[in-house]
């Protein structure tokens, strides 16, 4: 096994996921409605001087997700629904380039683009009683084709040859994103009080391999391949909601969120660590 050779603490950023939702019900038994959140999302600031420059210093993921679904009363019991996603991905990557063996500084690589991708996603809610009350959810796996450029800055004094194989050029990928089951059971037999226990399945291990395409060639390849091979992963949570009164209500809850990332892939890029919260 490996030792750590150091530590290294990244930039304190702050992140602030949305959402939004509205709703019509056009009769008795149809409600119809559409939301927009972020489902997925990632940010890294290593600063451009630390060890692990060379596998990256700066990444950035942004998703939106436009759902507009429909849901059916099937009876006093029984409701389900159903709905299309629309994703939109934005990302930037960057890393330096080592150019030390020419006697030169480090150059910088950056890699920006965008791309939307098409999937659905169908639940139900199921009242066993007037206390207990059980849901489920289940959301498709999106690829989305994600196109950008990608570019290059390097020494000022580096050779035409050596700046020959590293030109500015448009490039694509395919950025491989999970199905995901939640389910959930609802307790709301005390008087005020909502007790929530839920869980959350996400099929990571289909993101097998991250593979750039570019128009011109890079360092002599139109391509490059980085192995991914992430697992699939759960994760668990308990909540539960007070209403004091009917305009303010208090609520607490705690995650715990496991790790898709194996060891012999870990990457800096995307700091994906076991979470509880």
């Amino acid at each position: 096994m490996t030792k750590p050779v150091g530590q290294k603490r990244q930039k304190n950023q702050i992140y602030y996921p949305s959402a939004f939702s509205l709703t019509h019900q056009l009769s008795n038994r149809f409600t119809m409605g559409i939301s927009v959140f972020n489902p997925f999302g990632l940010g890294n600031d290593w600063g451009k001087k630390w060890e692990g420059r060379y596998l990256a210093t700066n990444s950035e993921l942004l998703t939106f997700n436009i759902n507009p679904n429909i849901a059916w009363k099937v009876s006093d019991r029984l409701a389900v629904a159903g709905g299309l996603d629309f994703l939109y991905l934005d990302a930037t990557l960057e890393k330096n380039i080592n150019f030390s063996t020419y006697g030169l500084p480090d150059g910088k690589q950056k890699f920006e683009g965008d791309g939307d991708g098409f999937g659905y996603n169908l639940g139900l809610v199921y009242h066993l009683n007037e206390d207990w009350s059980f849901g489920a959810s289940y959301r498709s796996k999106i690829t989305v084709d994600t196109e950008g450029d990608g570019k290059f800055r390097l020494p000022q004094n580096t050779p035409a040859l050596l700046r020959s194989y590293f030109p500015n050029t448009d490039g694509s990928v395919d950025v491989e994103l999970p199905a995901q089951l939640f389910f959930g059971l609802c307790y709301k037999g005390i008087d005020k009080l909502t007790v929530e226990l839920g869980g959350r399945w996400e099929g990571w291990s289909r993101y097998e391999k991250l593979a750039f395409k570019f128009d011109q060639p890079i360092a002599g390849s139109r391509s490059s391949v980085f192995e991914k091979n992430w697992n699939n992963v759960m994760s668990y949570s308990v909540e539960a909601k007070y209403d004091v009164n009917d305009t303010l209500a208090i609520l607490a809850g705690y995650r715990f969120e496991d790790n898709p990332v194996p060891g012999d892939t870990f990457e800096p890029a995307v700091l994906s660590l076991s979470r509880k919260y």
